[in-house]
């Protein structure tokens, strides 16, 4: 996980989550997003989750300063993970006698992750965000949207079987295009220029993309930027 500490939140009941509307609004999924995290393994100067998950997490960061010597930790310089993410996902999608909650073949909805931690931060990350797309994708007819600032994520594929590759969405972080830009505000992330040669690497494979301009940077020139942008990611 590179230098920052591992910690592990033991109460999360939840992985799939109803979030607020903004995220359909956006057109991003329909309604439901999941989370195998709560702390990102790349630490962004424009990061928003510590105020969304500082409630959840705020214990585990404490009780692992207080156990440590040392400068105290905040919470963007920690990993969360959420212990038995997988399990708890199996226990939302299917009912006691192991029969999927979620079987209507017409139920086609677009599933969000992640709204807290990048799904491909690393190996052992990428494949744990396979395994719970797996358990989704055996388990209900959903479709699900896929936001990294990772050129890892697109080796997703090779974890996921073909037959379910075009119910997956994939889109790549790219509020800049300017390697300079994205080295300065995203540190620990692959640079921008690795996520678009992905990105094209998945769209020349035939895989479903989209184009995210995330975050939304100042421009000296916004038509030239839109022309840029909008060429990058093949719109």
């Amino acid at each position: 996980m590179g230098s920052k500490p591992v910690l592990w939140r033991n109460n999360a009941r939840t992985v799939l989550t109803d979030p607020s509307p903004e995220f359909g609004h956006k057109l991003l999924c329909d309604g439901l997003v999941f989370n195998t995290g709560d702390a990102c393994v790349f630490s962004c100067e424009y990061c928003y989750c510590k105020g969304v998950a500082w409630k959840f997490t705020k214990g585990v960061v404490d009780r692992h300063n207080s156990r440590h010597d040392g400068p105290r930790r905040d919470f963007h310089e920690v990993v969360i993970r959420r212990a038995r993410a997988i399990e708890i996902l199996r226990s939302q999608l299917t009912r006691r006698n192991g029969s999927p909650k979620y079987p209507d073949p017409a139920d086609r909805r677009v599933v969000f992750s992640s709204t807290l931690v990048d799904v491909a931060g690393n190996m052992e990350l990428l494949k744990e965000t396979a395994e719970a797309c797996r358990l989704i994708l055996d388990k209900t007819h959903w479709q699900i949207r896929l936001l990294s600032k990772s050129n890892l994520l697109a080796r997703l594929v090779d974890h996921v079987p073909a037959k379910y590759h075009r119910r997956l969405i994939f889109g790549f972080s790219t509020g800049t295009i300017d390697d300079r830009a994205s080295r300065a505000i995203e540190s620990g992330a692959p640079l921008v220029s690795q996520r678009i040669k992905a990105l094209h690497w998945l769209q020349d494979r035939g895989f479903r993309t989209y184009g995210r301009i995330c975050p939304s940077l100042p421009q000296r020139d916004y038509e030239r930027f839109s022309r840029d942008v909008c060429e990058a990611v093949r719109v």
